[in-house]
């Protein structure tokens, strides 16, 4: 039998672990923003 706490530790990591991943796209998308936006804008999109 697995302890209650293993498995909400293991939930809890899992659950931070992919909240640090879409963090850290985010932040990418965030640092990519300001260069693609006059891209776009000039190709009229």
């Amino acid at each position: 039998m697995i302890p209650a706490q293993l498995i909400v530790a293991l939930a809890a990591a899992l659950a931070l672990d992919t909240l640090g991943t879409r963090l850290a796209k985010a932040s990418r998308l965030l640092n990519v923003a300001p260069y693609a936006i006059p891209v776009v804008t000039r190709l009229g999109l």
